[in-house]
């Protein structure tokens, strides 16, 4: 049995919104709310009133994979 460190640098995170196909790098551990913002693609909550607009991605299914390459 090999046991593989999944945050090791050969292990790629990646996330994307169930409805849309670009795949973005993920952090983990983390949360979806924090790769996001990452990303630019939402506001940042803690600024004036985005916190209500950002929390509208809570409605979202978000998926979340792990590549492996092949010295795993």
């Amino acid at each position: 049995m090999q046991i593989i460190d999944l945050n090791s640098p050969s292990v790629q995170w990646k996330f994307r919104d169930s409805t849309q196909a670009d795949w973005h790098t993920a952090t983990v551990p983390g949360c979806v709310h924090r790769d996001l913002l990452q990303h630019s693609l939402i506001p940042n909550p803690f600024w004036a009133q985005n916190e209500e607009q950002a929390l509208t991605y809570q409605l979202h299914d978000y998926v979340k994979i792990v590549l492996l390459s092949s010295s795993c």
